[in-house]
């Protein structure tokens, strides 16, 4: 708070006093430094970099109220107080703004008026004036550099002094302020930052309170909340720097010299050319001219003057050129869009490096990288559309010769004729020598058939339990230890896919069974192939089959987050060679215990399958066949 030091009866008289009492004290100061900005583009009421566009025209009226604290206390000739208050308690007033651009240049001005003020102190007939006109602001802009996210630019105002220093409305001489200004925007966000400096023409002293020269300082954000609407707050304020020259003791500023503010602002485009605004504010720093509460209210009416440019100077007119910023190539392809197409045929492949720039490339997998389609990759004559293996060419053996395909396995059963001991009889492919080409009635010899055998691959063992369902008597399926969730049994799957056959949902539910029992755990699922198809094919089918473990995990209630699936094709061999044993061994799902998810010495435990009874005889498993050519190449990543 400010006060008036001893001998100030006649300095508080000389507030409101007559012009003889005027010699001795004049304040020429208006302590509300706040006026409402000429910019339509004001990021939170704050000054932006951009200028408005060539002879694009602004103008704006705001109603405010809040009155600049200026709080002084009277002493007698015994120090005593005698009176304290506000010079300026209250204060309701208008800001009259406009501006106009002319490219990189703007131009503004603004007049605060008072049109209504009270004070604390009441000097009879030499009360303030409940009404003046403020000074009039007068300033311009100059846009440094910019681009469509960011700008900067030198803005410089002065103020004419109209006001009534006197009655707190003026600051009686020229005032000089010249600021930096960061423009940031990006979608619906933007942001400004403001330094800049205040020179005045002369200091003004009020009491103890002494102000001149000052750093300006400013920061603000708006976001548009809607297409219409945008909220935004800002922070702004003043440093004094200056000493009082007059003063018997050290008189370095402080935080009364230092005014800072807080507002939170409101913008409303009500139609094509007026914009509503609101406004209030609140002191950051307890300092003269920064209200406890400050709110504004506005109108602003800017309108748009279309002008026609050619930014990129191509010949078409910016309202017209679909890339206003970057010239048309004018390669007599889409020429009239103003756009440079640096990808005719929009391949991905630059026209620099494309051979074919009018044809688009087939991303087949085969000679991508050249930018021509390639009708017919394998040259077997049959155009690709038609060929349903593109990259291996038709063998033309009087067999299926149509389809563009090589057919080296006459019943389809994966198993080339040359290795095939039952050509024209396809193998079962049921998991159990799988090799020979020949079905296989009796997997494990029991003398149960497979197609009334629960378990085909496993002997039953004939001990007076249950002997007429072909499955051994149960043992423990699921076992935990400290490395892996390790299955005793295989997890089958259905011929070429990745559908899980019923016979393997009671292992399953014994693995969901265990990682129940076990919360903690967090597993990785792994699917492996044997080495037969292709080794693009094979890493495509594990990844696939270990997806559909995981999502039928997933249904049985385990957390997805512990669950990750990997498939490795047939690049992880559990045991070496080609053999029917080494392939059956190879085709495996395991479930691997992520290390950091358990304790390293957690001990092994045995979770038994929970009993299902099947509905129907569960069919054999399937091997990884081999498809009857390699996989596409994926399609490249844009150029």
């Amino acid at each position: 708070m400010r006060r008036i030091g001893p001998g100030a009866i006649a300095l508080g008289i000389a507030l409101f006093a007559a012009p003889a009492a005027a010699q001795t004290f004049k304040p020429e100061l208006d302590p509300d430094r706040f006026v409402l900005t000429a910019d339509p583009l004001s990021i939170g009421l704050l000054e932006s970099a951009r200028p408005l566009a060539t002879r694009q025209l602004s103008l704006g009226m705001a109603l405010r109220v809040g009155a600049p604290p200026l709080q002084v206390c009277l002493q007698d000739g015994a120090g005593q107080c005698v009176q304290e208050g506000d010079i300026v308690s209250s204060r309701f007033g208008t800001d009259l703004v406009g501006a106009i651009g002319f490219g990189r240049f703007g131009f503004y001005a603004a007049l605060p008026i008072v049109l209504y003020q009270g004070s604390d102190f009441d000097a009879g007939s030499s009360e303030l004036s409940a009404s003046s006109m403020g000074d009039l602001r007068v300033g311009g802009k100059v846009l440094l550099a910019s681009n469509q996210v960011q700008a900067v630019a030198l803005d410089l105002r002065t103020s004419i002094p109209t006001g009534g220093g006197d009655d707190f409305t003026g600051d009686g001489g020229a005032n000089v302020e010249a600021r930096a200004i960061y423009e940031y925007r990006r979608d619906r966000m933007a942001g400004v930052l403001q330094a800049g400096y205040s020179w005045r023409q002369d200091g003004s002293r009020i009491a103890n309170l002494y102000v001149d020269d000052e750093i300006l300082w400013s920061v603000g954000a708006e976001y548009a909340v809607a297409p219409k609407a945008t909220v935004g707050l800002s922070a702004f304020g003043r440093i004094g720097i200056q000493k009082d020259p007059d003063a018997m003791e050290d008189a370095s500023p402080s935080t009364e010299e230092r005014p800072a503010e807080l507002m939170a602002s409101g913008r409303y485009r009500v139609s094509r050319d007026f914009v509503l605004e609101a406004g209030a504010s609140t002191a950051l720093v307890d300092a003269y001219g920064a209200p406890a509460f400050r709110a504004l209210l506005g109108v602003r009416w800017h309108h748009e003057r279309p002008v026609r440019k050619d930014t990129d100077k191509d010949g078409y007119f910016d309202d017209e050129d679909k890339c206003p910023l970057d010239p048309e190539d004018f390669d007599k392809f889409e020429d009239a869009d103003g756009c440079p197409e640096v990808d005719n045929d929009r391949d991905r492949i630059f026209d620099t490096t494309d051979v074919c720039p009018n044809e688009a490339e087939d991303f087949d997998g085969f000679q991508d990288e050249d930018g021509c389609p390639e009708l017919d990759n394998d040259k077997d004559t049959i155009l690709d559309v038609n060929d349903q293996c593109p990259m291996a060419p038709e063998d033309f053996d009087q067999w299926e010769d149509e389809n563009g395909c090589p057919d080296p396995d006459n019943d389809k059963d994966t198993i080339l004729d040359s290795d095939d001991k039952c050509v024209n009889i396809p193998e079962d492919l049921d998991g159990f020598e799988d090799a020979d080409g020949c079905p296989d009635l009796d997997n494990d010899k029991d003398g149960l058939k497979d197609t009334d055998d629960k378990c085909p691959n496993d002997p039953e063992t004939f001990n007076g339990i249950e002997d007429a369902d072909g499955c051994p008597d149960a043992a423990p399926t699921v076992v935990v230890t400290d490395k892996a969730v390790e299955i005793k049994e295989t997890i089958y799957f259905d011929l070429n896919k990745a559908s899980i056959k019923p016979q393997s949902f009671k292992l399953l539910d014994g693995v969901a069974a265990a990682l129940t029992a076990h919360s903690a755990l967090r597993i990785s699922i792994e699917g492996h192939t044997d080495d037969r198809a292709a080794d693009v094919y094979n890493l495509k089918l594990s990844q696939q089959r270990a997806d559909a473990v995981r999502t039928y995990l997933i249904n049985k209630g385990i957390a997805a987050g512990r669950l990750e699936a990997v498939g490795y094709g047939e690049t992880r061999p559990k045991l070496p060679g080609k053999s029917n044993a080494a392939r059956d061994a190879n085709r495996r799902v395991e479930f691997l215990i992520i290390p950091s998810a358990v304790p390293a010495t957690a001990p092994p435990t045995m979770v038994p399958a929970p009993t299902v009874t099947p509905t129907t005889p569960a069919p054999a498993p399937t091997t990884t066949p081999a498809p009857p050519t390699p996989a596409p190449a994926p399609t490249p990543a844009p150029a």
